[in-house]
């Protein structure tokens, strides 16, 4: 009985259904993202927009107070009095000039502590304290008065406060400025303002889905037309006001990278997708550098730019994409894209220097085919090339590395190589618990024979000396040209009577070759060091030095070993 085949129409059908979903789906994404994306352009300009708006309504006055404050803590009357605050007459010039100010500051109130004698002067508004500014002495173990000694030992020169007394609904701005005498701190000068009409004027300013709010450099909020995000922080050392909006761990991280960036001036606005209270967010920060703060505005996305406004759109994709899915995608996915996928994977495979897969050869018809064809032909072609260049380079790799080790001259190690040689031997001494020497051999008035016979002879020398030393060490031993005429030998495994005899004997055969035809009479200095558990290969090498100056005090043309023997 012939098996029921489906029918094709309806096999077309439903691929057809099957692509019209993805499509939408895709549609929907797309324009999910583009709108976001919108939304986040036009949020930046909003921000930007706001934070203008901002500096000019509502933080001129924090910024006028600033100025005042900073220009008091640099005035020459107060840094006098600060460094003799007992003196009566740098006082009352002092206390004229702090009242002078007071009636300059918005709520017309100042404080002034100083670090020689603690004393704490304030007066407020309403000139209660007239005569009477000494108010106390701040004490340095008491928890209230650790806000003072905490500010002096910072390395900010000014510092802002927000403090909010819930009982009588005041929130209050305390602007803190380091009174200095070049680096040295004196004391501290400032004034309180209150903020009430500030944050009243936030809360006026709040449109629907977008609330606006300002922390300071270590993420505490510090304005905002909520008085119970300020005082939050105040309350656990922890909870910092932002823990109360953001609860989730990653958020708080991105916006502490937020306020990095901005802070260091890579970005002017920075944007963070966020979710608070079950809805999606756009946070924009900005960075105020003038006091030191951040203000936050938060977008709610379902409230300011919902998805349903993009509708109309969504649906005209839609429609676009089902006539073409229905007319085009069908023969093409079966004819064209799947043969590329499967030839796109095929690429990968070559990119990770394997062999296509064999399936390529039944991939397409027509072009298409031809194409995979091809590509067979190519990728063969370059996995071979690929092949050959890898050992090339590693031949090439592998003597440049002999070249870069070697003498030129002599043949032996250079300085390089030895001191590489002289590392691994202390480290294979130590597992292995046994010993290895080093001889530092220098030639006899080597400098006169240059002078009298010429480099070229000079060059026959050191030539005929690394020879007798290549003769005299066993094959895995190690010898180099450390230096001018100063050869090394490193000898693993050793002993210190076999190293005097290597050492003398290399000295006896040096001593007996004749060259130039017995015109130059050689002889060589040896010194001789054996290693100990704990040498490293600067201690190994010293040793050897110290040997060789042993032999050239005791005449030249012979061995000494350092330590000496006991």
């Amino acid at each position: 009985m012939p098996r029921r085949r489906m029918n094709l129409k309806f096999a077309f059908l439903l691929l057809a259904v099957f692509l019209f979903l993805i499509a939408t789906a895709a549609i929907v994404w797309s324009v999910r993202t583009n709108a976001n994306d919108i939304t986040q352009q036009w949020a930046a300009k909003f921000i930007w927009k706001q934070v203008l708006y901002d500096k000019t309504q509502i933080l001129q006055p924090i910024y006028r107070e600033i100025t005042l404050a900073r220009q008091l803590a640099k005035s020459p009357a107060l840094i006098e009095w600060a460094r003799s605050p007992e003196d009566p007459v740098l006082k009352r010039s002092g206390l004229r000039l702090l009242e002078n100010f007071r009636y300059n500051f918005i709520d017309n109130n100042y404080f002034a502590v100083f670090l020689a004698n603690r004393q704490y002067y304030y007066n407020n508004s309403n000139n209660d304290f007239d005569g009477q500014q000494l108010r106390y002495v701040l004490n340095s173990q008491a928890t209230e008065d650790q806000w003072f000694f905490r500010t002096v030992n910072g390395k900010d020169p000014l510092q802002l406060n927000v403090s909010l007394d819930r009982a009588l609904g005041i929130t209050r701005l305390w602007i803190n400025s380091l009174i200095r005498d070049g680096d040295e701190v004196l004391g501290l000068v400032g004034t309180g303002m209150d903020l009430t009409l500030f944050t009243e004027q936030l809360a006026l300013n709040k449109e629907s889905g977008i609330q606006s709010f300002f922390v300071d450099a270590y993420g505490q909020i510090q304005l905002s037309h909520d008085g119970f995000l300020v005082d939050a922080g105040y309350k656990d050392a922890k909870d910092r006001g932002l823990e109360r909006i953001f609860a989730d761990s990653g958020t708080l991280e991105r916006l502490e990278k937020a306020f990095g960036e901005l802070k260091s001036r890579r970005k002017s606005v920075s944007t963070v997708l966020v979710r608070s209270g079950g809805h999606p967010y756009l946070v924009g920060i900005v960075y105020l550098p003038e006091i030191d703060w951040f203000e936050l505005t938060m977008i709610n996305l379902q409230t300011v730019l919902p998805l349903s406004q993009f509708s109309t759109l969504i649906f005209v994709l839609i429609g676009v994409l089902l006539l073409s899915i229905l007319v085009f995608n069908l023969a093409l996915n079966h004819f064209l894209i799947n043969p590329i996928a499967s030839l796109t994977a095929a690429m990968g495979r070559v990119q990770d220097g394997e062999a296509p897969e064999e399936e390529l050869q039944s991939e397409g018809i027509g072009e298409v085919a031809q194409l995979v064809e091809h590509f067979k032909e190519m990728a063969n072609v370059v996995l071979l090339s690929r092949r050959d260049l890898e050992r090339k380079v590693k031949q090439r790799t592998l003597s440049l590395e002999r070249v870069a080790s070697l003498d030129p001259l002599t043949g032996l190690l250079n300085r390089r190589g030895m001191l590489r040689c002289i590392e691994n031997r202390l480290d294979q001494a130590r597992r292995e618990q046994n010993t290895a020497g080093l001889l530092c051999l220098d030639v006899d008035w080597f400098k006169k024979i240059n002078d009298k016979h010429g480099h070229g002879a000079g060059d026959q020398v050191l030539v005929a000396v690394a020879d007798i030393i290549r003769e005299n060490i066993r094959s895995f031993d190690q010898a180099s040209r450390w230096g001018g005429d100063e050869f090394l030998v490193l000898l693993h495994p050793i002993s210190r009577d076999n190293l005097k005899i290597l050492g003398e004997r290399i000295c006896q055969q040096v001593s007996e070759h004749g060259c130039l035809e017995g015109e130059i009479r050689l002889s060589v200095s040896v010194g001789g060091c054996l290693s100990k558990p704990d040498y490293g290969a600067e201690q190994f090498l010293h040793g050897a030095d110290q040997a060789l100056y042993l032999a050239k005090e005791a005449g030249r043309s012979c061995y000494r070993a350092w330590p000496k023997a006991e």
